[in-house]
């Protein structure tokens, strides 16, 4: 299931997880609380790291 990936067992986004609607990433918002307009458009993005 996708939200067992972007979201951890307190229901909040994951760390490393950035999520954008309509180009406005959700943290500087609502965060999971959004709401969603027909038609928007939902990015998920995971961070990728390594050495």
């Amino acid at each position: 299931m996708v939200e067992s990936r972007i979201r951890d067992e307190t229901d909040e986004l994951r760390k490393h997880v950035n999520v954008f609607v309509d180009g406005v990433d959700v943290e500087r918002g609502a965060g999971t609380g959004t709401v969603l307009r027909e038609g928007a458009t939902v990015i998920i993005l995971s961070a990728v790291s390594g050495g």
